[in-house]
């Protein structure tokens, strides 16, 4: 196989740490994965939670706030129905336990069993029964047209929190926040269903201050060449709505004067430094000019005193705004950020509560594999600090089960133990029980037990299914063109779907398709690779389908027992016409290659710098030169891995490399000196833990 490792120009990485004040190795990790935008940039090199999205950017974010401001007046009943995975247990916990702590009754209900995706008509009827006037669907709802309809018609109001890919037609909700819906305005879709609740919440934080809903204009004037500029900005909920910015030198017309006069007319004007601010003014228009303003400089100064004296312009040279732009920024850009800054500041509840959710925020996002860009990068590095100080009792007993308390979680050991575990109530069908974990409904102890029972169960059920199906799913290959897998198999439980339609899809490198027979239907889940987009492919047979939805990687349905042989049918036509991307088998990308010397333990506070890693920022792949392997043992129940002991550089490394016993001694033995293209983990086992080596592949020097 080979090998691809980028060459980075030396000077490139200089000019790169200069700039951004990166260490020389992650300035070259960043220039290989061509991650070069400022504003990508942003993210990877800051975690201030400040820097997140504004809510109020979702176009119907004030509906939302308004409709749950009225819920909390009134005192209304409220329902949250959440889906079944981790990403809907985690909304559904996170949204209860907000609105209970502002003293309002809430119910809650998750799918059951075999129960299916989504609300259902029997539900809303259960909760007008008793007198909920209020549901909010998390992870859910964006396809129940006829619930929501069902539920206005019976005096309920739905808010519709989701992020799945919508069909042609929406709810009639009282709002919807979705980041994929038609002509919606928020700058990134990559969101999560609990991520969206987060954004909820934190709108309705921001709806107690003193600035909610208030449209107010920040002015700067300064001046140019023989000339005054004047900038303005109109926010209101501290989102940008509209600005001006107007170059008054002698000729300038009076039709110049009226647009900024009518810009900033009937609305509080702020200013930074007023002194300043009037003089520029007074120039402009008169040594008489009286304009009311309102000045924020000494507020600013006592929240943040090391800015003192200093003006906009001074500020600007030395900010995260400037460094992390690819546009020319502005004075009052530097104004307007400090406004926003110094509003968070004076109401401190707000970032406080923000950075407590996190924790949950970031297993709904690391769990729904969702892309960890943008701000998923601050959000989830926040919130695995708080996973690793284990805050909420609930998920402590259960970190404590799995071996993992006390232990600095990185987002591989989130996403390859904890998730699963928390997964595994929904796959088993009790997904009520990770939900009253979180809320802390019972005992907790128990729970944990029950929790991680049902997970070792389902590790069982997949191991046995797994053998089952692949000479299924290989056979099937031939049938849909090389295009698909499709594994039907009566051992293959509803809960295990998922995870074997992933697997399939890494071993076979073509979307894998698994269905299970619940008696009365079935139910089915496909997993995407090489491009394939998964929802748009489900919609082709959406007459056949009961439910179905999902997102581009991955997604689910269900449908009558009697329309089997016919979705087969169809499947096979269709699968001539899928046209995927090129495998990747014939090379081996890697990021960095390291000398011998470089190959430290130090690699494991390089890699926490870089947190998170997963969807779209991979592990980081190392290759590095003579390394001697002074021994190996074929290890696993099958003897299928290695083992190894590798001499690199001042260190001795144990390494495992799986699913290649096959391959020693034939192509490297003891005492050789080789190449190795690798990952570098901790390694955990009882209380004890070590760095070790994942191999990926080997090669003979």
């Amino acid at each position: 196989m080979e090998w691809n490792v980028p060459n980075v120009d030396k000077e490139e990485i200089e000019l790169f740490s200069g700039k951004y004040g990166t260490d020389p190795l992650t300035s070259r990790l960043l220039l290989a994965r061509n991650i070069l935008e400022p504003e990508t940039l942003k993210y990877f090199l800051n975690d201030d939670i400040r820097l997140l999205h504004n809510p109020f950017l979702f176009s119907q974010m004030d509906l939302c706030t308004d409709r749950l401001l009225n819920a909390l007046e009134e005192g209304e009943k409220v329902l949250v129905f959440g889906d079944r995975d981790v990403d809907g247990i985690t909304s559904t916990a996170l949204m209860v336990s907000a609105l209970r702590d502002e003293g309002l009754e809430v119910f809650w209900e998750v799918p059951m069993g075999d129960d299916h995706y989504g609300l259902q008509l029997e539900t809303v009827e259960k909760y007008a029964a008793r007198d909920v006037s209020l549901i909010i669907t998390v992870d859910c709802g964006i396809g129940n047209i006829r619930e929501v309809e069902f539920a206005r018609s019976a005096g309920i109001d739905s808010i519709i929190i989701d992020h799945h890919n919508p069909g042609e037609y929406q709810p009639d909700a009282t709002a919807i926040i979705n980041p994929k819906s038609p002509g919606e305005t928020y700058p990134f879709q990559g969101l999560s269903a609990v991520a969206l609740v987060f954004k909820v919440l934190t709108a309705l934080d921001m709806a107690r201050s003193d600035f909610y809903n208030q449209v107010f204009c920040f002015l700067n004037l300064r001046p140019g060449n023989d000339s005054i500029i004047v900038e303005a900005v109109k926010l209101s909920n501290l989102v940008e709505q509209s600005r001006i910015t107007e170059t008054f030198v002698n000729s300038s017309s009076e039709v110049q004067l009226m647009r900024v006069i009518d810009f900033i007319s009937d609305q509080a004007i702020l200013v930074y430094q007023e002194d300043v601010q009037l003089k520029l003014l007074r120039q402009l228009l008169g040594p008489g000019t009286e304009v009311a303003v309102q000045d924020i400089s000494q507020e600013v100064w006592k929240q943040f005193p090391a800015l003192k004296g200093k003006s906009l312009l001074r500020m600007l040279q030395g900010s995260k705004l400037n460094k992390f732009s690819s546009k020319p920024v502005q004075e009052i850009d530097a104004g307007v950020q400090l406004l926003v800054s110094y509003l968070y500041a004076k109401n401190p509840g707000i970032l406080q509560n923000m950075k407590s959710r996190l924790d949950l925020v970031s297993l709904g996002l690391i769990a729904d594999m969702m892309p960890l860009l943008n701000e998923n990068r601050i959000m989830v590095k926040q919130g695995m600090k708080l996973l690793s100080a284990v805050r909420r009792p609930g998920l402590r007993e259960l970190i404590a089960r799995l071996g993992l308390l006390n232990k600095s979680l990185s987002s591989q050991t989130i996403s390859w133990k904890l998730t699963p575990a928390i997964n595994a109530t929904g796959r088993m069908g009790r997904p009520d029980l990770a939900v009253k974990l979180l809320l802390e409904e019972g005992d907790i102890s128990s729970l944990a037990d029950e929790i991680y029972q049902l997970n070792e169960d389902r590790k069982r059920l997949g191991n046995e299914a797994w053998e089952a199906v692949i000479p299924d799913a290989k056979e099937s290959l031939e049938r849909f063109d090389g295009k698909l897998a499709l594994v039907y198999h009566p051992s293959i439980h509803r809960g295990i779907t998922g995870i074997l339609a992933g697997r399939l899809a890494r071993l076979l490198q073509v979307p894998a398709f698994v269905i299970a027979d619940l008696n009365s239907h079935y139910v089915g889940s496909v997993r995407s690779i090489r491009g394939f987009h998964v929802t748009d492919f489900l919609s082709r047979f959406s007459d056949l389908f009961d439910d179905y939805g999902g997102h581009d990687a991955a997604g689910g349905f269900h449908f009558p027992r009697d329309q089997f042989d016919t979705f087969t049918q169809r499947l096979e036509e269709a699968a001539a016409f899928i046209e995927l991307d090129e495998k990747q088998d014939a090379a081996l990308d890697l990021d960095l290659h390291l000398p011998p010397e470089m190959v430290t333990e130090q690699l494991e506070q390089f890699q926490a710098s870089l947190e998170p890693r997963g969807m779209d920022f991979q592990e980081i792949r190392y290759m590095t030169s003579s390394a001697k392997i002074e021994n190996c043992q074929v290890i696993g129940k099958d003897q299928s891995h290695l083992r190894l002991l590798l001499n690199i550089g001042k260190r001795k490394w144990p390494a495992v490399f799986w699913s290649s016993a096959d391959r020693f001694p034939n192509d490297f033995q003891l005492q050789d000196t080789v190449q190795c293209a690798f990952t570098v983990e901790r390694n955990y086992f009882g209380s004890n833990s070590n760095m070790q080596l994942n191999i990926i592949d080997i090669q003979r020097s």
